[in-house]
């Protein structure tokens, strides 16, 4: 029952926070649209397609292993704390002298923000190590007054500065904004210091967990650098800047859902570890939960998209529109995705994480170098297709670990695939017969008849997760 409280109260203060900071996002990224040009957002992604990698390697995934280690002690934050400082420290002296080589393909304004950009390396380091105690402590409550006000802080410097005609500085500066403050108010919260000393042998030993989450992480990452590196240099950075900020719009909806339930779910089943019967039980609830939430919000974005780019987005991100429909379609994938490569996380299975990721990203660089030439639509189609095979193939591997064959995950998807499809219909229908009428009207039409359908599909049929959905939302009614 204490773990079931942790769960709910868990799940109340992500999902506070990640909806907080999509609605938050939401607003930032509008107005910076309407003031930024997609060259401004490409220019960037390129340099954080850098940056991302070097995060990564900073972590190396002792984040996750701290979590999953239920007997981690002083010696073992200590030692991945100081890791952590001093790679980041390389990290940014390494990146910033490869700087100019960058600039020679993009252009010479990428020196000064790759300068500036790349201090998010040692300013997330510092906060590493308290953001994983808050986490395997389920403290969510604090991680999400962290995010939001550092998240308002970045976000208002970024408006001034986009506003008074900086460009791509404002968006470099919400980003390191965000980083330096999120990290100092994590010390502030989480008053820790390293008092142990360094030991390799507790490096070690997290290693050979963290590792092969680190390589698979490194890999999918990678491939994600190359995708958008390319795009920028075949199709110059105005076209990146559209699916740049096409995958950040798809993220903001998907991520918030996913990473609300992910974030409470991963340490919490991690002392399941050992309970077959009650992982698979609560795996499944989590699965059917998050489809229930994502695919029909998926598929209601599918069909609103060109009318809501039309209406809060200026006309120069019209072509984004199409990127952004089949980005939703991975979006729909990328939960089921995510819940199965927990499920082999817990279990402690991280050489079939890592095996899987290869053979993954073995298939998506297969379609990128056959679509790299036919232009953006082709290459995001190829990845809707590779993320259709892995998803499948996650789906047989993590549940022959707990025991959830994929027919039975298939059994329990299909309701709410159906359910998104109605939803999509009716959004679209709507579209259809309104044709010629003003978009903020369609819009909300639009809106309306998908919301609608959606909960009287939900109550007609009384699908499962809706009545867990209530089960949470009278839980924190009752726990907050």
């Amino acid at each position: 029952m204490e773990l079931k409280n942790k769960v709910v109260k868990g799940v109340f203060w992500s999902a506070a926070e990640r909806f907080g900071m999509l609605g938050l996002q939401a607003v930032i990224s509008l107005l910076l649209t309407r003031w930024l040009m997609p060259d401004d957002f490409g220019a960037v992604l390129v340099l954080t397609s850098f940056s991302v990698v070097a995060n990564l390697i900073v972590d190396s995934g002792f984040a996750q292993a701290l979590i999953r280690k239920q007997d981690a002690d002083a010696t073992d934050y200590a030692s991945v704390f100081y890791l952590n400082v001093a790679v980041a420290l390389v990290g940014y002296a390494v990146l910033t002298a490869i700087t100019p080589l960058i600039a020679g393909e993009y252009g010479p304004r990428m020196i000064p923000l790759g300068a500036v950009l790349f201090l998010i390396l040692p300013f997330n380091a510092v906060g590493l190590v308290q953001n994983t105690m808050l986490t395997k402590e389920m403290n969510f409550r604090a991680l999400t007054k962290i995010s939001l006000t550092s998240s308002t802080v970045a976000g208002i410097v970024a408006l001034a500065l986009a506003f008074t005609g900086f460009g791509p500085w404002a968006i470099v500066a919400q980003l390191v904004l965000y980083s330096l403050c999120r990290s100092l108010m994590l010390c502030i919260t989480r008053r820790w210091r390293p008092g142990a000393p360094f030991s390799w042998t507790a490096v070690r030993d997290l290693f050979r967990f963290s590792s092969k989450l680190f390589a698979a992480d490194l890999i999918n990452n990678l491939y994600g650098s190359v995708t958008q590196l390319w795009v920028g240099r075949l199709y110059e950075t105005t076209q990146l800047g559209l699916y740049g900020q096409a995958t950040k719009l798809r993220d903001m909806f998907v991520s918030s859902i996913t990473g609300a339930v992910q974030n409470v779910t991963y340490p919490a089943l991690a002392t399941l570890q050992d309970d077959a019967q009650r992982l698979k039980a609560s795996y499944r609830k989590v699965l059917i939960v998050i489809a229930f939430l994502v695919f029909p919000a998926m598929a209601g974005l599918i069909a609103v998209a060109g009318n809501m780019f039309q209406v809060l987005l200026n006309p120069r991100w019209m072509p984004a529109v199409p990127y952004f429909r089949m980005l939703c379609l991975i979006g729909v994938m990328m939960p089921v995705i995510s819940v199965n490569a927990n499920a082999l996380k817990v279990k402690g299975r991280s050489n079939l994480f890592l095996r899987l990721e290869i053979v993954g990203k073995a298939l998506f660089v297969g379609a990128l170098l056959v679509t790299i030439r036919s232009g953006v639509a082709a290459i995001i189609w190829g990845q809707v297709v590779c993320s259709g095979v892995t998803m499948l193939l996650g789906m047989a591997v993590s549940g022959r670990q707990i025991g959830y064959r994929l027919g039975e995950q298939c059994r329990d998807l299909l309701p709410y695939v159906l359910l998104a499809g109605a939803v999509w219909g009716a959004a679209t229908g709507a579209d259809v017969l309104l044709a010629g009428v003003n978009a903020w009207a369609v819009l909300g039409v639009q809106i309306a008849a998908g919301a609608a359908t959606y909960f009287l599909l939900s109550l007609a049929f009384r699908v499962e997760a809706w009545r867990d959905v209530a089960d949470i939302v009278r839980g924190l009614a009752g726990r907050r």
